[in-house]
């Protein structure tokens, strides 16, 4: 069962609306997109945020990440959300590239 409160869509199938947008044959995004290579191929900030594709199976991991939010309430999935963000946040290490991040995600 699908959380409505995370995804209002209703969305079973993870595939149905994929997070990381349509990528033409040469598996770039298109331009806007996160994930849009710039004109030197870099991420579309051109720093250390490599915002094109970086897994070789994405639709897996958003299967995966769907599959995480199964059963949860809003406030689980809210709580499961936080602490992933600061599991990857403490992975990741680098401020500058989570200053990045953070842009990248407000929009």
């Amino acid at each position: 069962m699908v959380n409505k409160t995370l995804f209002p869509r209703g969305e079973t199938d993870p595939g149905e609306r994929s997070p990381h947008g349509e990528t033409d044959q040469s598996g770039q995004f298109p331009r806007g997109e996160i994930g849009a290579a710039g004109p030197d191929g870099a991420g579309a900030l051109g720093g250390g945020l490599n915002t094109t594709r970086n897994t070789p199976r994405p639709d897996d991991i958003y299967a995966r990440l769907i599959k995480a939010h199964e059963g949860r309430t809003r406030a689980e999935s809210d709580a499961f959300n936080a602490r992933l963000i600061l599991t990857l946040i403490n992975h990741i290490g680098d401020e500058a590239v989570i200053a990045e991040a953070l842009k990248v995600a407000k929009g």
